[in-house]
């Protein structure tokens, strides 16, 4: 998934938010649109003493029922500091673990 969502997000063009989900992840509510989605996670931004637009990333950890680490859900901004989170991911993905959970392990770190 990282490699995909650095490649996306370096090349691509037209967007402002890209979204990754595991082919697992079930859509709980599927009548509720992105657009409303993300208008929740700027009020919850706004609770956290942050502006909404000083998030690059949203890593949803879905455990326990998906384990201590999986990250099933990651949505990135397309900006510099996604990307340099996406590098840095990669850099430091020595072992399968990294590679499929390292959003969740850095963000640990």
């Amino acid at each position: 998934k990282a490699f995909s969502l650095l490649s996306l997000l370096e090349t691509g063009k037209g967007f402002d938010w890209v979204i990754y989900m595991d082919p697992d992840v079930e859509i709980a509510l599927p009548e509720i649109g992105m657009k409303e989605l993300f208008e929740h996670a700027k009020d919850i931004a706004e609770t956290s003493g942050y502006k909404f637009d000083q998030y690059h990333m949203i890593i949803v950890h879905t455990g326990p029922i998906g384990g201590p680490t999986n990250n099933d859900i990651i949505i990135l901004r397309r900006s510099k500091e996604a990307i340099r989170f996406l590098r840095m991911w990669l850099r430091h993905s020595d072992c399968e673990c990294w590679v499929d959970q390292g959003a969740y392990y850095l963000e640990v770190l």
